[in-house]
């Protein structure tokens, strides 16, 4: 994204649209263990990179994971 600054000048804006498995632990309070069992598990969606070493997890993945989370527990009462 390309936004126009004061006196005509263009910055760019980079957006982080995936975390590593340590950051989505971080966000969802928990250990990066659970993060991986969620991931073979298919819960949480995640990609590994080129090279087959790092996990990739989209926003998008950990956002939906949250939302069914919340309706799953909203459900139950």
């Amino acid at each position: 994204m390309i936004k126009k600054q004061k006196g005509g000048k263009s910055r760019m804006k980079v957006e982080k649209t995936t975390l590593t498995v340590s950051e989505a632990a971080f966000v969802l309070n928990c250990s990066d263990q659970i993060i991986y069992r969620l991931i073979h598990a298919n819960v949480l969606g995640a990609y590994k990179d080129i090279g087959g070493r790092r996990w990739h997890i989209p926003e998008y993945s950990v956002t939906d994971y949250v939302e069914s989370r919340m309706r799953d527990s909203v459900s139950v009462r």
